[in-house]
């Protein structure tokens, strides 16, 4: 059986953040991933596979400072003997892992199991052959700080190879990663959305850009930008803080959109319905919060997802 390939976690670069006003710059999480659990008909070779593309995603997206939990001098202790089920399970993390965990001032842990994989011949109508490749498999996100699960995600990969399973297996495993498929075209790592959800992205206007004939702003800078995984494209709400009573809350008021990605800062455009009511807010001093949302064009991507099945 010819070798899957495997996927090598990016070096994160240190960043450090230098406040530029009252609110703070964006800052990347340390992510801790532990070894990956499966069942019983899953092998350990397509499990760390699995997991090897999840670490790759993870670190693809640049918003994290990743641990692997295997390879950290720090950690790879609390796996050196027994199987990876036996170490640390959900009774025990706390008090068998969590002084370790917080002595590489890690934010966040990412639990995993590979619960299925499976594969399927068939032939086509023309006689092909064709080979098909099902994994499963769920994330977990814990808070190292208090221990709480912050959200969890199952997915459900199908991939079609005319050649092999483990074709299909790679092809799997690049939907996970992310990075070029076959054809050359980029793919985003399902880890995108994931992160999306679970790592929100905040931080603030540096400044309002130049203005239109009519008074209104066309584009504004925001603190943060490639070290923080910004690109061109991503769209980012900007909310601003209400009081109601002892309580804050925020209310979305716009959207911008980033049109050129610096290290440390964004130029975003804004929309003509927008420009007003941000304008109004930044000068009246009102504290805006920008949220990183989403990429441009994740809504047609999941539009296909949801058409293909």
């Amino acid at each position: 059986m010819k070798k899957f390939f495997r996927f090598v976690m990016l070096a994160a670069a240190l960043f450090t953040a230098t406040s530029l006003s009252a609110q703070e710059d964006p800052q990347k999480q340390t992510v801790i991933i532990e070894p990956f659990t499966k069942s019983p008909l899953v092998t350990y070779t397509a499990t760390d596979n699995v997991r090897s593309a999840v670490i790759t995603g993870f670190s693809e997206i640049n918003r994290f400072y990743i641990v692997d939990a295997l390879t950290d001098s720090r950690l790879k202790g609390l796996f050196d003997e027994g199987s990876y089920e036996d170490v640390v399970t959900e009774s025990n993390w706390q008090t068998e892992s969590t002084a370790a965990y917080k002595a590489v001032n890690a934010n966040f842990l990412l639990k995993g199991q590979v619960e299925m994989l499976e594969h399927e011949y068939k032939v086509s109508d023309s006689g092909d052959s064709l080979y098909y490749t099902m994994v499963n498999f769920t994330v977990q996100l814990f808070d190292i700080t208090n221990g709480t699960l912050v959200g969890s995600k199952n997915y459900k990969l199908k991939e079609l190879s005319m050649s092999s399973y483990d074709d299909a297996f790679n092809s799997c495993l690049k939907k996970i990663a992310g990075g070029r498929n076959d054809l050359g075209i980029k793919v985003k790592s399902e880890m995108l959305g994931f992160c999306d959800e679970y790592f929100k992205v905040n931080t603030y206007i540096l400044e309002l850009g130049e203005a239109d004939k009519k008074g209104n702003i066309t584009e504004l800078w925001i603190s943060g930008g490639e070290e923080m995984g910004f690109s061109k494209g991503s769209i980012f709400a900007v909310y601003k803080e209400k009081k109601i009573g002892p309580k804050v809350t925020r209310e979305k008021i716009a959207e911008v959109v980033a049109e050129e990605v610096l290290d440390g800062l964004s130029r975003c455009k804004v929309s003509k319905k927008d420009a007003p009511v941000i304008q109004q807010e930044f000068n009246a001093g009102v504290k805006l919060i920008i949220e990183l949302d989403r990429q441009r064009g994740s809504e047609l991507m999941n539009f296909g997802k949801a058409l293909l099945g």
